[in-house]
């Protein structure tokens, strides 16, 4: 996963946008791709396409600490 990460952020896939202003297609990062990518009006197969991409990745719940 880590040569994954090292590989994007050596050469980071590039596109454009629709008005051809140039920007990343990926962070490196599925969560946050996720994030970014999903709308409301999102096809239910691209949003299961993007669920499988997190297939590896571990999402843990924030720690809670107790104020005293």
């Amino acid at each position: 996963m880590a040569a994954l990460f090292d590989n994007l952020m050596k050469d980071p896939p590039m596109g454009l946008t629709e008005n051809f202003s140039p920007t990343f297609l990926s962070s490196g990062n599925p969560c946050l791709d996720f994030f970014f990518h999903v709308m409301p009006y999102t096809p239910p197969e691209r949003v299961t396409e993007l669920l499988g991409l997190l297939g590896s990745t571990t999402l843990s719940p924030p720690s809670s600490s107790s104020a005293s």
